[in-house]
């Protein structure tokens, strides 16, 4: 019998997974969702037919989970308002292992998502790790987008199982340059060596209200309707004779040179650390310890570095900031 692992009050803490490699992820602890890591929507979005406003105060952080929350009142011309959060402009990956812990909500005309984007721009191609319809929600959807707009295609599988809104599942896509599959709590469900996509993607978690699939919530719909995420991991293949270099930094952002998605062991990299205004260098923390800057490494192994800032009092104030020029 499968494992569904219903009513766990909380995520399972054990990161490692044989044969990949941690390089991002998201516990969601604390009471702030990191700005560094994710994308708050704040728009009426067109697509769909959907009938929600995305709305910031609709996504916040409790117990440890992110939690997007569905209502149903009226902004910005809509009569729902919603949550999405994504990784757009702050972490994209080609390739690996996509981990997502979360409890759905349900309903008529409930429609959440965890998916992936290109970072190209265009559509297709996109990746749907798991979509659920409110009112079965019995039954996940696993698809991949392909092809050219609008002659566009599709390939993908339904599961149906437990009730995915009484309880955490743990929803993962493995991606690799042959083969994709799609696991719903550890058991493979679907798998296509088809249109695989090569771009890098980013990644967006949602919860739609109404639209062409789902259609309009109706009398029998509660709100309002909660979709917990208790995390977020995205992993690298382990490569016998290669690294990686997993570089982030807080106030600031990390030059890699040469940039590469993997290296062959004893490869040098130098690496710059630039603030943002108002911030300066303090030092390396992580696999490398040094306040100096830039600083060369040699790769022997994985390596998880972080670059801290901290504020520079004498910077200059960007006084163009939010008026016309």
């Amino acid at each position: 019998m499968p494992f569904y692992g219903i009513c766990e009050p909380s995520g399972n803490k054990s990161i490692n997974v044989p044969g990949w490699i941690l390089v991002w992820h998201d516990e969601f602890e604390g009471d702030i969702l990191d700005p560094e890591k994710w994308k708050v929507e704040d728009a009426a979005l067109i697509k769909n037919n959907e009938l929600q406003y995305y709305s910031p105060d609709e996504v916040y952080l409790k117990n440890g989970v992110l939690v997007l929350r569905s209502r149903k009142r009226k902004k910005g011309n809509r009569l729902y308002t919603s949550g999405l959060v994504e990784t757009k402009g702050k972490f994209e990956q080609k390739y690996g292992r996509f981990e997502i812990r979360a409890k759905l909500p349900e309903g008529k005309g409930i429609w959440p998502a965890h998916w992936l984007m290109n970072a190209v721009g265009t559509w297709p191609p996109e990746i749907d790790i798991m979509e659920m319809i409110g009112n079965d929600p019995h039954t996940v959807y696993m698809t991949n987008h392909y092809g050219i707009y609008p002659n566009n295609r599709l390939e993908g599988k339904s599961f149906t199982g437990p009730d995915f809104s009484s309880g955490y599942h743990i929803f993962t896509l493995e991606w690799e340059k042959n083969e994709m599959r799609w696991y719903v709590d550890g058991v493979k469900r679907f798998s296509t060596r088809k249109n695989i996509p090569h771009v890098k993607f980013y990644i967006v978690l949602n919860t739609g209200v109404g639209g062409v699939c789902p259609g309009a919530p109706d009398a029998s719909t509660k709100f309002p309707q909660y979709h917990e995420i208790d995390y977020v991991r995205v992993y690298k293949r382990d490569i016998k004779n290669t690294c990686i270099l997993n570089v982030s930094a807080h106030n600031g952002k990390v030059i890699a040179d040469p940039d590469k998605e993997r290296y062959p062991l004893g490869a040098k990299v130098k690496l710059q650390a630039v603030p943002k205004i108002g911030f300066k260098f303090s030092n390396w923390s992580g696999d490398i310890k040094s306040k100096k800057n830039p600083i060369e490494i040699i790769m022997k192994k994985h390596l998880n570095i972080t670059a801290d800032f901290k504020k520079n009092p004498k910077a200059p104030l960007l006084i163009s900031r939010g008026k016309k020029v």
